[in-house]
């Protein structure tokens, strides 16, 4: 017997998950698809439950699966070889139902014992992993779907930058009915043709939605996903408030940054660093304006001065410090500024204890790369968080704010964007919300992605 109830919201999301039996969860993070699936999985025929997630979140499965459900959960992610295999023989020839979680690395490596087991139900978390229909994880889940009958594919993020990411997990649920990726990329999608190697090579690449079709596009959609946000199901959550933090460069790094700008190069005290190529420039664009420091400057540039004082300024409360570069979190780290910090860099005890003495309140100050903190992580015991920069990709950025809002959080959240003025911040904005853009235009949704104004500053 479940030790747990419910909320009304999702019995709903368990209910749409056991009614189709192949289906994705796309709810706003920090909703709670976890146990959503697990009771959704209590259903006849689910007996042998394969979870794959990323390594993060793996010992949270298990302790959900063991709080939510009376199955047997076991864990061999991270485990050497031997130890996998061993759980996989005691949870499929267990008498009870049980369920084995492995992380997305582990499953590759042991892909022909997982397509020999008998899976009565297969879970793919944080499934905009498989984004990409080229890569080796998408074709193994395109095995494992083949042969188990309930597939549930759970992210909170089903669109990362391009409309046509969502047909991997489409094809996943319904392989029949989203058979041909260029059939519904023509079908739904905008492309156009851009040509590189001097216009010897020509590539067909997706623009956005077709805006005649999104209205069949989001009912077709609705059969097999379901999404809902934060504020439709936890009214009662409190609000976030963007605080645009506007900088500018000192004088030394404004000449550096026009330097690279213009030249693809910056000199600063005798070292010469170089861009090889535009992609080059708009890293080390991202580097400079973030950390100066990163050039072996001695003085602290812009951002890191904004985010040493808003982190003084809010002593004593609890602060989580996000940025995209690991090398601006090292250089508050040596400072004191921060106290623990998780990057791809620290191992998974590292991540833990750091994650644990923020909780307990022993630290203060935790700091973290958005691709390292994204997932898997709770801290609603903080309502202040410092972005010195964003990722790319919007959806990763609403994750790593869903880190501190989401169910549990108590108190108003305050972000802190620190923009550098007339700087690649304000391109890195605009990319930013085209993507979003595409987002809701496809599920008809609000990302809930924090953005300063678009008019402020010039573009890179």
């Amino acid at each position: 017997m479940n030790r747990l109830t419910l909320r009304a919201y999702q019995e709903t999301g368990r209910d749409f998950l056991t009614s189709r039996r192949r289906a994705i969860l796309a709810d706003a993070p920090g909703v709670g698809k976890t146990c959503q699936a697990l009771t959704a999985l209590e259903q006849p025929g689910c007996n042998y439950v394969l979870v794959i997630c990323p390594l993060s979140v793996a010992h949270h499965w298990a302790e959900q699966a063991r709080s939510w459900t009376s199955r047997i959960a076991v864990v061999p992610a991270g485990a050497g070889a031997a130890e996998r295999a061993a759980a996989l023989v005691e949870v499929t020839t267990s008498p009870e139902p049980a369920l084995v979680v492995y992380n997305y690395e582990a499953a590759l490596r042991d892909r022909e014992m997982l397509l020999r087991a008998p899976w009565g139900a297969l879970v793919a978390d944080e499934a905009h992993r498989m984004a990409s229909r080229k890569t080796k994880t998408f074709a193994l889940a395109k095995e494992l779907t083949r042969k188990i009958p309930v597939v549930y594919l759970l992210t909170g993020t089903p669109v990362l930058n391009r409309p046509d990411e969502i047909w991997t997990l489409l094809h996943l649920v319904n392989p029949a009915a989203y058979r041909s990726y260029w059939r519904w990329v023509r079908t739904y999608c905008d492309t156009t043709i851009n040509t590189y190697r001097k216009g010897m090579v020509a590539v067909e690449q997706v623009t956005g939605p077709k805006a005649t079709m999104l209205p069949i596009l989001r009912e077709e959609l609705s059969a097999v996903l379901l999404r809902r946000e934060l504020d439709e199901v936890l009214p009662e959550l409190p609000e976030v408030s963007d605080v645009a933090i506007q900088v500018d460069l000192s004088p030394p790094e404004r000449k550096a940054y026009a330097q690279m700008a213009e030249r693809f190069f910056t000199e600063f005290d005798g070292q010469v660093v170089i861009a090889a190529n535009e992609v080059s420039k708009i890293t080390r664009l991202r580097q400079l304006v973030a950390d100066w420091e990163t050039f072996g400057a001695t003085e602290s540039g812009a951002k890191i001065k904004a985010t040493t004082e808003i982190v003084a300024d809010l002593a004593p409360e609890q602060v989580v410090v996000f940025c995209s570069l690991k090398a601006p979190l090292e250089t508050l780290k040596n400072s004191g500024v921060i106290d623990a910090l998780i990057t791809g860099d620290v191992s998974k005890p590292a991540r833990q204890a750091a994650i644990a003495a923020f909780q307990s309140k022993e630290i203060r100050v935790l700091g973290g790369t958005i691709r390292a903190m994204g997932e898997g992580i709770n801290l609603q015991n903080a309502r202040y968080v410092v972005f010195i920069d964003r990722d790319w990709t919007p959806a990763r950025n609403a994750q790593a704010l869903a880190r501190i809002h989401r169910y549990g959080q108590h108190d108003p959240v305050t972000a802190y964007n620190i923009i550098a003025r007339n700087t690649i911040d304000s391109f890195i904005a605009k990319t930013l919300r085209r993507k979003v853009s595409i987002f809701d235009a496809l599920l008809g949704k609000d990302l809930n992605v924090m953005f300063e104004n678009p008019d402020q500053g010039e573009d890179a």
